[in-house]
């Protein structure tokens, strides 16, 4: 039977993903503070299509640097597979799951931390993600929790993937 604790993969994954997280949130903070809001109280349907946008975008985010990552993995292990610019439907699938791997990591983690502490605001809990925070707040529970979380679900995903790569007889 295989080991149910995450490979490295998934621990790279989720570490990515956390990162990842911080620089969002640092984006949104810089847009917030900069009259954006203001902005969008003034004009409502902009405000929906710009938050549309924004809560979409992560998805093609992530497609796009999970196929310059795989160009770039390809050229250094000198395969010659004809990749093009436009992401395939796999780095497609790869930004949707890591969009509801973000999504679930962070709501379990701010679940864990409201248990934990329930006095916790939830601005001080996204605090922790901003991108100048310290080794502290690195090493924080909900840090910790949001990455573990996530290196589980990403570890899910390839155990299916394995799964539906073997057929409906295996028993892997």
């Amino acid at each position: 039977m295989k080991s149910v604790f995450p490979r490295a993969g998934a621990w790279m994954s989720a570490f990515a993903l956390a990162v990842f997280t911080g620089l969002l949130t640092a984006i949104v903070r810089f847009f917030w503070t900069t009259g954006f809001a203001m902005m969008v109280a003034n004009a409502p349907r902009i405000g929906a299509l710009l938050w549309t946008v924004g809560l979409i975008s992560p998805i093609f985010v992530i497609a796009f640097g999970n196929n310059v990552m795989h160009k770039v993995l390809d050229r250094i292990a000198k395969r010659k597979t004809p990749r093009r610019w436009m992401p395939g439907l796999m780095s497609f699938w790869a930004g949707l799951y890591s969009w509801g791997v973000l999504m679930l990591s962070a709501w379990f983690s701010v679940g864990v931390v409201l248990v934990i502490h329930p006095q916790g605001s939830l601005h001080a809990y996204i605090n922790l993600f901003r991108l100048d925070s310290g080794l502290a707040s690195l090493l924080s529970i909900p840090t910790i929790v949001f990455i573990v979380t996530a290196a589980f679900l990403f570890q899910f995903e390839r155990r299916v993937r394995e799964r539906i790569a073997a057929g409906p007889d295996s028993t892997v």
